[in-house]
């Protein structure tokens, strides 16, 4: 019976502190009461009971605004903790179920969403089937933030990692390559643009050397990412080892929209070979870029996640997996 009443009550503190997390991260009692399926009056007066215990104000509510309290922060950072705790408890048990029970989360852009996690995701159902698998889709600025929230376990990326705070396991190499639409294609270069069967075969990875300057598309319309992409900081490189600035009047959030864009004659972007192995290749033909720096023209495909956590038999069985699939990729 007292072990009843400790679970209850374990319990019970475990919702007030998600309670109380999910008003901050919401910056409101609407919002969060939305999230987490409960009444406003009933979280309401659930975070009255809890200050009144306390003998504090954790929120200063306005009818405006609402912000938190010093208290109010202090119960954040320490609630953090203990969520971090459980959750690392509830993970350490379910890996001594030997997989017949746990959850993982991952997480890509729409192109790893779409193409290098699902053969995965089937072999691991098959070999784990008792594992609850999510996904979550979303740009790749952000993937790194929802895991240090803890919103998921593990990223599949490529390029830039936060590797001060995440740890990196590196899958296979892709090659940048450059696409460029068939109407748009500089006479003077015709004869060395590679077609999308070529890339498929491999075609540009052989000793042949069929690379332009990249300067000879400088006139032409650019359809690049956000500054603080990857590719973005690549195709500004790449572009100022040859004296220009790339015309761009589109920064996009996904490589999977630029290159769509790309496709139907919007503009020149620069890709990975790995999507065009995976895409159709209508009105579109590629090109390898010239560099002063060949490491602009290579970067790791890779599973990451949040240093400093327990990292769950799920997590690494997946891992394995998937290191085991890609090991002789393209």
């Amino acid at each position: 019976m007292i072990g009843l009443i400790t679970k209850i009550y374990r319990g019970r503190k475990m919702q007030e502190y998600q309670y109380v997390y999910e008003i901050y991260k919401a910056h409101s009692f609407s919002k969060a009461a939305k999230n987490l399926y409960v009444s406003q009056p009933a979280l309401s007066a659930t975070i009255k009971k809890i200050e009144e215990r306390l003998g504090c104000q954790l929120f200063e509510r306005t009818t405006t605004s609402l912000e938190i309290t010093k208290e109010g922060e202090a119960y954040i950072e320490t609630a953090k903790k203990i969520m971090e705790l459980e959750e690392e408890l509830k993970v350490k048990l379910d890996d001594l179920s030997e997989l017949k029970t746990g959850s993982l989360v991952l997480a890509g852009t729409a192109f790893f969403s779409s193409y290098i996690i699902p053969p995965v995701v089937k072999e691991y159902r098959r070999r784990y089937e008792n594992i609850n698998l999510a996904f979550e889709e979303s740009d790749s600025l952000l993937l790194y933030k929802m895991a240090e929230d803890r919103n998921l376990d593990l990223i599949i990326d490529a390029g830039i990692c936060d590797t001060e705070h995440f740890e990196k396991l590196v899958l296979y190499r892709e090659n940048i390559i450059l696409a460029v639409p068939n109407e748009m294609i500089p006479v003077s270069v015709k004869n060395l643009a590679f077609t999308g069967d070529e890339i498929k075969a491999g075609r540009h990875l052989s000793g042949h050397d069929r690379s332009v300057d990249i300067a000879v598309f400088q006139k032409l319309p650019f359809l690049l990412l956000k500054k603080e992409h990857d590719l973005y900081q690549r195709a500004m490189a790449l572009c100022g080892e040859r004296g220009f600035v790339p015309i761009s009047d589109m920064h996009l959030n996904q490589l999977l929209t630029s290159y769509n864009l790309t496709k139907q004659g919007f503009g020149i972007s620069l890709v990975s070979d790995s999507l065009v192995r995976y895409s159709e290749n209508r009105n579109v033909s590629y090109f390898k870029c010239k560099a002063e720096d060949p490491e602009l023209l290579k970067r790791d495909v890779f599973v990451a996640y949040r240093k400093n956590r327990h990292v769950s038999r799920a997590m690494k069985c997946f891992i394995e997996l998937a290191q085991e699939i890609y090991k002789d990729a393209f």
